[in-house]
């Protein structure tokens, strides 16, 4: 079976910045700044931030309709969010 995608085409696929293009880099950049916060222990920006790139990785899975995706980002982020709630409940009991 011959492939019937021309090399420009694939380039202009390659290169095409649409709304996923920027979503996923910009979840890539909060799920690496959330890391970097975990390790110096500032929290909750580390939950916060790496939940938010789990956000956007979830809407890039639902555009792309990549079925991994999803699921992936939807327990990651459900564990980062109870995550936060558990941070808020600590705090306002230490008051």
């Amino acid at each position: 079976m011959k492939n019937n995608i021309t090399p420009s085409v694939a380039a202009k696929a390659i290169h095409a910045r649409g709304l996923s293009w920027y979503l996923k880099w910009a979840g890539t950049v909060c799920i690496l700044s959330g890391a970097a916060c975990t390790s110096f222990e500032i929290i909750p920006l580390n939950l916060i931030l790496s939940g938010t790139g789990c956000l956007f990785w979830l809407v890039v899975g639902v555009l792309w309709w990549d079925r991994a995706l999803i699921l992936l980002n939807i327990i990651v982020a459900s564990i980062y969010f109870i995550g936060l709630i558990r941070y808020f409940i600590l705090i306002t009991e230490q008051l």
